[in-house]
């Protein structure tokens, strides 16, 4: 008897914590605010801001090296070519266009330029997205609009997994932002991928 009324006291006590759990959910669900579409279009510009003076810089000067490598030998010898102007050497010179007409491996060249540029894009902006999300819960611009993006259930930091599937989704389906509009707690179908939403600080 003793051990069905020990039992009976804990499962209380838990329905009781379950209870009291549930409460502190509702009352931090009513406090929270989702952010709204042109709150969150002005927050991703910041970050387009700051990517264009930044990675971009740093990808142009990969696109001029591999540039330089593959095709040097396109331009004449009297050229003063170097990594920094070899791109616009090239768009201006005849002999250039004429030697890439002729040569039946160029446009191989250039589309594998184009793939091996953008795959370091790709990765670079990845991790400027998923370091400020899970160690700030937010981007710079993010920040400056005073939002934070957080997983949809627990409003806790976004696990690194949920936050890689919040940008692939993103690149994959920029459309899928518009949904914003059409939900009550303002998720872009990324958000929806990745279990999180984003509410005001």
């Amino acid at each position: 008897m003793l051990q069905k009324y020990l039992l009976l006291e804990t499962v209380k006590k838990l329905a009781d914590n379950q209870n009291i759990i549930s409460i502190i959910h509702r009352s931090m669900k009513k406090q929270i605010v989702y952010c709204k579409f042109i709150q969150r279009v002005l927050a991703i510009s910041f970050d387009l801001l700051i990517i264009s003076v930044t990675i971009s810089k740093i990808i142009n000067l990969l696109y001029n090296i591999m540039f330089y490598l593959m095709f040097r030998n396109f331009l004449s010898a009297e050229e003063n070519v170097n990594i920094w102007n070899v791109t616009s050497i090239a768009s201006m010179s005849k002999e250039f266009i004429q030697q890439f007409s002729n040569d039946p491996h160029a446009m191989t060249k250039f589309i594998t330029l184009q793939i091996i540029t953008v795959i370091p894009l790709f990765l670079l902006v990845g991790s400027y997205f998923v370091f400020f999300w899970r160690k700030f819960k937010a981007t710079p611009g993010a920040m400056i609009m005073g939002m934070q993006v957080v997983d949809s259930d627990s409003f806790e930091a976004a696990s690194v997994k949920n936050l890689i599937k919040r940008y692939l989704g993103f690149m994959i389906s920029i459309v899928g932002v518009w949904s914003i509009l059409f939900n009550a707690r303002k998720m872009a179908l990324h958000d929806k991928i990745a279990h999180t939403v984003v509410i005001k600080k």
